[in-house]
């Protein structure tokens, strides 16, 4: 009798050992905060850059399953990666540069909230860095300058991807050393983005890069002629995402630009109405200016159309609103944004 408890005590304690998932020993120690705090690109054959200031941000590793003929969730040995985060900087340094940003040959490495320090003296595992790699995920992002001036212009930045389990260890404890990260001197294809110190700390945000919404001036014309500007406008909308198809891997690959530009015109007297018939189905060039100083160019890029509007009582203004929208390359983008 004292054999068999004996046996099934050991049957135990190696079950418990060979466990996957283990806590050694329970305690609040072990509980961590949610999210990351930083988020760095490493360009192919760079050094980690830091992408400025950030908010909101989520990461999520999740395993594919399925059930087996008696219900049991199999894995298959792959898992999805999502990771999103607001760039709170949206200067033009970072506009452009968001076409590099999606070309689908960075690394992507986030910092947790307990992130141990970089070690030094040779490469090492290291807790609280996230690492996914050029062949396991990619990015895809949307500027939005929409609002007025209480609102934050931000860049949404979307990182998706897949890989196989064999190589989790490798994404949740990244291996990394602190001559990987950007320094004072580089010239590394993000480095504008950060601050950079004497040490290889891959950048400190730029609080300077920071920027509020709304719409300083606005000037629309018939493609070639003369523009003209708008006086008074709300509720402006402003947002460019970088979009396109994603491959087997599930790593998106943006190819083009998805502009989409709305706004109210406060200015409703009968000459303001009586040209709205003439905008139909013209080809324009529309330039948005930010109070921020970020200034958006569309040369016959984006179309127009109307919505005459009077509604509420007294108290209320009517408007004529005005939507733009249009698809570019991304390799056009530069030449939109100034």
């Amino acid at each position: 009798m004292n054999g068999q408890r004996v046996s099934t005590l050991a049957f135990l304690l190696f079950k418990e050992i060979t466990m996957p998932y283990t806590i050694t020993t329970p305690a609040n120690s072990n509980i961590r905060p949610a999210s990351f705090v930083a988020a760095y690109v490493q360009p192919s054959g760079g050094k980690y850059q830091t992408l400025g200031a950030i908010k909101d941000a989520s990461l999520e590793i999740m395993d594919y399953e399925s059930n087996d003929s008696i219900g049991r969730n199999k894995i298959n040995n792959a898992s999805s990666f999502k990771a999103s985060f607001k760039m709170m900087q949206t200067s033009i340094t970072e506009l452009e540069l968001l076409d590099t940003l999606c070309g689908g040959t960075n690394a992507f490495l986030f910092k947790m909230s307990d992130a141990a320090a970089v070690p030094s003296g040779g490469a090492a595992a290291t807790e609280g860095w996230v690492l996914v790699t050029a062949a396991m995920a990619n990015a895809k992002a949307t500027v939005d300058y929409s609002g007025d001036p209480k609102n934050d212009a931000f860049i949404q930045v979307e990182i998706e991807g897949t890989f196989l389990n064999s190589s989790k260890d490798a994404v949740v404890k990244a291996s990394i050393v602190d001559t990987d990260f950007e320094a004072t001197g580089s010239g590394g294809t993000f480095h504008a983005i950060g601050t950079y110190t004497a040490a290889t700390d891959g950048g400190l945000p730029k609080s300077a890069n920071i920027k509020s919404c709304g719409v300083s001036a606005l000037t629309l014309a018939f493609t070639g002629g003369i523009p003209a500007t708008f006086g008074k406008i709300k509720n402006s909308k402003v947002t460019c995402a970088f979009v396109g198809d994603s491959d087997d891997l599930g790593r998106p690959c943006p190819t083009q630009v998805e502009f989409n530009i709305e706004y109210d015109s406060m200015e409703t007297d009968a000459a303001n109405l009586l040209v709205l018939d003439s905008n139909a189905n013209s080809e324009i060039d529309a330039v948005v200016t930010m109070r921020s100083g970020v200034v958006f160019t569309f040369v016959n890029q984006v179309g127009i159309s109307t919505n005459y509007k009077a509604e509420g009582d007294f108290s209320k203004t009517r408007v004529v609103h005005f939507k733009h929208t249009g698809s570019v390359l991304n390799t056009t983008f530069d030449s939109i944004v100034s």
